[in-house]
């Protein structure tokens, strides 16, 4: 949750450059297109895709863990394979979708 939560800060420069790239002129979004169209981009946008589902299902189990929902460690471990079964083929959908 920590490294995915970081890897997200330190790419925000990146992402808000794209989102600049998109709002601005057409030829700005030409730019934008040529940028995300490598396929070096691609994967670093399917990390953060991952990066991002990871993140947002770990801190739904973390606010559970708050509430004392699934403590235990039987529960504990199911919770976090059950975070890697979800957040993995649902970014590898959402990549094929931005691939």
């Amino acid at each position: 949750h920590r490294i995915s939560g970081g890897a997200l800060f330190l790419m925000l420069p990146f992402l808000i450059y794209l989102l600049q790239l998109s709002l601005g002129t057409p030829s700005e979004f030409e730019t934008l297109r040529e940028i995300a169209s490598c396929a070096p981009v691609k994967l670093i946008l399917l990390a953060l895709l991952w990066g991002f589902i990871h993140h947002f299902c770990m801190g739904i189990r973390i606010l559970l863990i708050d509430i004392h929902k699934g403590v235990d460690l039987e529960n504990a471990r199911a919770s976090t394979v059950a975070v890697f079964c979800f957040s993995i083929p649902f970014a590898l959908i959402l990549g094929v979708k931005l691939w």
